[in-house]
């Protein structure tokens, strides 16, 4: 559950009580209707509902019921590997301009740069599927988040595979899939990471347990280490950037 949502015609971030103040009392019969839209999920864009509640109950959004939720960090009982992707502000409009700074050229090579130094090797499509994801998972819009920050969180939305004679972080003498997660120093939103930075950590996880692998190193946010090469950038390739640029930026 999540204590707002978008309210999708008027492109606002609400709360339920807000919600109900603006489509009426009568809301869920009009839902039945046709006539009234759901909420969107601010975290996964499905369908959410209002439920206003009196006294020590929270007020707050759920998702419709039927709706397969577990990869969202609003759902009841969320897909483990999703429940530190939450933020508790949100900025759509300068998280739609965050988007289009990104697909600069320096920025998307820097961003690139980043994530391939940190999980050793990072191939374009694999970069590719991590930006689709953040996409859908609107990370742009987490209040205040800066682009610096940005690759830490994609580098959690996929899983890699770790094979023998592979650079760096894969350079392992057997096969495994493995996945990075973000510690937090506290149970806390998602945005807070870049109002506090140098107290969370990037660690590797096996996929299929989540057991952390000691054998990779983990990496502070943001790692000094990873930073002062963070411009490093002239190793990308022109057919790769143009590949990362069509699939990522063109017609946005």
């Amino acid at each position: 559950m999540s204590e707002k949502a978008l309210h999708r015609r008027r492109r606002e971030v609400v709360t339920p009580q807000k919600f109900i103040q603006i489509e009426g009392p009568e809301w869920r019969q009009r839902v039945r209707d046709g006539t009234a839209e759901w909420a969107e999920c601010l975290a996964c864009g499905r369908d959410m509902g209002p439920r206003v509640t009196k006294g020590r109950l929270v007020s707050h959004f759920y998702h419709r019921k039927g709706v397969d939720a577990s990869d969202c960090p609003y759902s009841p009982n969320p897909n483990p590997r999703f429940r530190h992707v939450w933020a508790d502000r949100w900025d759509i409009p300068r998280g739609d301009r965050l988007r289009r700074e990104f697909c600069e050229e320096r920025n998307l090579k820097t961003a690139f740069n980043v994530c391939t130094r940190i999980a050793g090797s990072v191939s374009t499509d694999e970069f590719i599927a991590m930006v689709r994801e953040a996409d859908r998972r609107r990370i742009w819009r987490y209040s205040a988040i800066r682009l610096e920050f940005v690759p830490y969180v994609l580098l959690t939305l996929i899983d890699f595979h770790a094979v023998a004679n592979r650079n760096r972080v894969r350079r392992l003498d057997f096969g495994f899939d493995f996945r990075f997660i973000i510690h937090l120093a506290h149970t806390q939103p998602l945005n807070r990471i870049w109002e506090f930075p140098g107290k969370h950590e990037l660690r590797p996880a096996f996929a299929d347990t989540g057991v952390d692998i000691h054998k990779i190193r983990t990496f502070r946010i943001a790692d000094s280490r990873i930073e002062r090469n963070r411009d490093d950038i002239g190793w990308i390739s022109e057919p790769a950037y143009r590949k990362l640029d069509r699939e990522l930026c063109q017609g946005r």
